[in-house]
């Protein structure tokens, strides 16, 4: 577990992509939306909206908000980008640095990038636990790791499987409901495939959100969850606070409603020797972060 940077902060936000459409710590309290005066150039395309958004502004009926299935486990792919404007930057001018920083954000101030990551989420809601492997693309090595969360048994672990070193915390609270936000706005449904037999509809939710917390963030998020069962598909989102901004897009993939190994809730074999941490320090990791902000109520 590393110290907290802006840049966790950011990618935290994505990752979840996991999880701000579900987040138990997210608010619609409009009072608490932070004062982002001077932000108007960190927008990255925050004004964007998702493909077939326009098709679906007036659906022909309202539906309730949904939860998703209490045990499931598919793949997840992301891509995150996120802007930061660094302290005494000049607003009218690119630095020189900016210029050659990145193709994608080479119009905007301050300093941006982008990252990729993929992997496994298992979601038994039955035995209250979690468990997640991903693989995130970054320089100078990619990274592996496996993430144990219990609540039945208040305790995680979180495992660096390249390098075989495992941390274990103690775990607070309870295991949270997945569901769409009660404020969130439905937009209609939308089919991919063709013909009965190979399609699959889709729900498509909009909400406007604040998340809490040290570093507040107002986000704009775009969900997809199959009409049947409420199942992930897609999520998209727009996040500003002061200084930063952030944007994610999410997909999952060969999705089940059952757990085909158990296994993956066992801690490897070497996190016997893992080392205890507090909850707090457990937390300064993104990836822990993000999987705890979706997930614990």
């Amino acid at each position: 577990v590393t110290e907290c940077t802006m840049r966790d902060l950011l990618l935290l936000l994505c990752l979840c992509g996991l999880g701000l459409a579900y987040s138990a710590s997210l608010s619609s309290d409009d009072n608490a939306i932070p004062d982002l005066d001077g932000l108007e150039e960190m927008t990255i395309d925050e004004d964007n909206e998702p493909p077939f958004s326009m098709l679906l502004k007036k659906p022909l009926y309202n539906k309730e908000p949904c939860c998703a299935p209490d045990t499931w486990e598919g793949y997840i792919g992301e891509k995150v980008e996120w802007l930061i404007k660094g302290p005494g930057e000049d607003s009218d001018e690119d630095s020189d640095e900016d210029h050659h920083h990145d193709d994608h954000h080479h119009h905007h101030h301050g300093r941006g990038g982008h990252l990729g990551a993929g992997g496994k989420i298992s979601v038994d809601g039955t035995n209250k636990r979690v468990a997640m492997e991903i693989g995130v693309m970054q320089k100078p090595r990619p990274t592996n790791m496996t993430i144990i969360v219990d609540y039945g048994k208040h305790e995680m672990y979180i495992a660096d499987m390249t390098r075989k070193t495992c941390k274990k915390s103690d775990l607070q609270g309870d295991m949270a409901k997945q569901c769409i936000p009660a404020n969130a706005t439905y937009l209609g449904d939308v089919r991919f495939g063709a013909g009965d037999k190979n399609s699959m509809t889709t729900d498509m939710w909009a909400a406007r959100m604040m998340m809490k917390g040290e570093h507040p963030m107002m986000v704009k998020m775009f969900v997809m969850v199959t009409a049947d069962m409420c199942v992930p598909f897609w999520e998209q989102g727009f996040g500003i606070g002061r200084g930063f901004a952030t944007k994610f897009e999410v997909s999952f993939a060969n999705v089940n409603t059952k757990i085909a190994d158990p296994g993956v809730f066992t801690p490897p074999s070497f996190c016997a020797q893992a080392e205890d941490i507090s909850d707090k320090l457990a937390m300064q990791d993104p990836y822990v972060s993000s999987l705890l902000n979706r997930f614990s109520k």
